[in-house]
């Protein structure tokens, strides 16, 4: 597409009425799409930095300041324009409170553009298809690529309007939605600019943009990228848009010119633990980018794969806690199989649940090893989605029961509770534990919520065990 510093030369005045023309001028008022190359960079920020709404469906200041830090681009109210140019054209859509961008569809944008200016020059009119094409006619008929006089274009458009389209508002079209524009405006000089677009729009053609970075919207588009030791990845602008979704669950975003550059989120990959799979499917995305990785990127893999996953043993261990982490050698000796989790907590064990825990707590106490916590092995859900597996089975969750170890953090010490569902909303539940007073318990103010991968276990109380433990007489 031709920026606006670079308009191409008018026609020659033998294809354009003398009367119709004009001075070349400043456009003060640009087609939005005119500046593609800036609506690409935001609609690729967007994959790794979604916009939250109000209520109000005003957009987050701070998360605006978010994409206009990535874009290194000062003015907040530009990149509004270019976020509802997307959002009117389906390029970007609301989900759960989110702007998020869509796939590229090209011939769905022009259809929308097209819809979007017959709806703006009929208004409330209900129109005949052989009005709409007599509207498509006429503006089809307009030159482009050339300063116009914008009064001059509406009067010809009236007199050459018939039957419903005498009450078309044709000025509308080009001095009211701007988002939606294809032509540049000098509102001063009341001049008009048609923009190539505008025809090939018209007319259902294939529309080129200048910004190599819609290119990778086609299904070919090559999947590269450079990767650095320190996880710095750069992709080219012409790279498969299919692969910004899938990086944006593990990077984070440093910059768009004239490469996407990202870096990757070691604490994004640390919240997928020691999922296998998932981690396993991540590295082979990187290796399309890139092969082979960088030995520095390989290393962090392997050192989260050779992490032994809490939630996949728990289903048939027991978990206690150290008094003395370097009671560690004792236990050893005394012939019970375990593991430790974490590396930066060698306290925590789990033990398997077949063991005896009555002879595992004699022989601990014979060789002077204190613990501190001990969680007997019972029926659990467990697994690192263990929330969402009991969400599945119990439809009716709020005020339910639960017994629960869980660790506020990978390097916490598990905690076990009681606790009654508060409320539970995508994916995670939000509970209110209890505290224990004396002989009875008592619920507690605060609320807590849990995402699946700080569960260690998850039971459900039943009505016996809960009028045992004298949780049916709590407010």
């Amino acid at each position: 597409m031709q920026r606006i510093a670079e308009l191409p030369s008018a026609p020659s005045f033998e294809q354009i009425p003398e009367h119709w023309q004009a001075t070349d001028c400043h456009a003060d008022s640009p087609s939005p799409w005119s500046m593609d190359q800036h609506i690409w960079r935001i609609w690729t920020a967007l994959h790794f930095l979604p916009l939250k709404i109000t209520q109000q469906g005003n957009i987050h200041k701070n998360d605006l300041k978010k994409i206009a830090s990535v874009l290194k681009e000062e003015k907040l109210d530009l990149i509004e324009l270019f976020i509802s140019s997307m959002l009117k054209t389906e390029l970007i859509k609301q989900q759960n409170g989110l702007l998020k961008p869509c796939p590229i569809d090209w011939p769905t944008w022009s259809k929308t553009l097209r819809t979007g200016m017959l709806k703006i020059i009929r208004g409330w009119e209900r129109w005949q298809n052989h009005d709409e094409k007599q509207v498509l006619d006429l503006l089809i008929s307009l030159p482009t690529g050339c300063w116009l006089k914008l009064d001059e274009i509406v009067e010809h458009l009236q007199s050459h309007s018939s039957d419903k389209l005498i009450s078309a508002n044709w000025m509308h079209l080009f001095t009211a939605h701007q988002h939606m524009a294809l032509h540049h405006l000098n509102i001063s000089q009341r001049t008009i600019y048609l923009l190539p677009e505008f025809q090939a729009v018209l007319k259902q053609q294939p529309v080129c943009f200048a910004s190599a970075g819609w290119y990778g919207a086609d299904e070919q588009a090559r999947v590269m990228g450079f990767i650095s030791a320190t996880g710095e990845i750069q992709l080219p602008p012409d790279c498969n848009h299919a692969v910004l979704h899938q990086l944006a669950a593990f990077c984070r975003i440093t910059s768009i010119e004239q490469m996407i550059t990202l870096q990757l989120d070691q604490q994004a990959l640390q919240r997928i633990g020691t999922d296998k799979t998932a981690l396993e499917e991540i590295r082979a995305l990187l290796e399309s980018l890139q092969s082979p990785l960088p030995q520095a990127v390989n290393y962090m893999f392997d050192k989260q794969l050779s992490q032994q996953p809490v939630a996949a043993v728990a289903a048939a261990a027991m978990v206690f806690v150290l008094h003395d982490a370097s009671a560690i050698h004792r236990l050893r000796k005394t012939g019970f199989d375990f593991s430790q989790p974490f590396q930066d907590k060698p306290e925590i064990v789990l033990l398997d649940a077949s063991a005896d825990a009555h002879a595992l707590m004699k022989a601990c106490s014979e060789a002077g090893i204190l613990l501190d916590t001990l969680i007997k092995p019972v029926d659990w859900i467990t697994g690192m989605a263990s929330i969402n597996a009991w969400m599945q089975v119990n439809l009716d969750r709020e005020d339910q029961w639960l017994e629960i170890s869980y660790q506020k953090s990978l390097s916490s010490a598990p905690k076990q509770l009681f606790a009654r569902i508060d409320a539970d909303y995508y994916g995670a539940i939000r509970i209110q534990p209890t505290r224990k007073i004396k002989q009875a318990y008592q619920l507690q103010k605060t609320t807590l919520q849990l995402s699946p991968k700080q569960v260690l276990r998850l039971r459900e109380l039943d009505d016996a065990e809960v009028i045992e433990f004298g949780l049916d007489q709590l407010s």
